[in-house]
């Protein structure tokens, strides 16, 4: 069983982006081209080998966070967090 005691409290700011995704094309000579799909999702904008994830690989980590501590402190940040988290979802 784990307990409180085992995890450390950690904070990050990222900034989070919306950017165009692209479909991405190989020819049989060799080259690639990239033509906008029209849709948009999240990056982390920040300096290249920034560690990234996606929003609902973010909501996952902070529920699965929430649910195993009994810190009524880092169940509200959770709660804070899921909820900024949802408006990007």
């Amino acid at each position: 069983m784990l307990h409180d005691a085992e995890f450390v409290k950690t904070g990050f700011l990222y900034h989070l982006v919306g950017v165009p995704a692209y479909s991405t094309m190989y020819s049989s000579d060799g080259k690639v081209s990239k033509k906008p799909v029209g849709a948009r999702f999240w990056q982390i904008q920040g300096p290249p080998g920034a560690p990234w994830t996606t929003v609902n690989t973010a909501i996952r980590y902070v529920l699965e966070m929430r649910a195993k501590t009994a810190d009524p402190v880092i169940k509200k940040n959770a709660d804070q967090t899921l909820a900024e988290l949802m408006k990007l979802h």
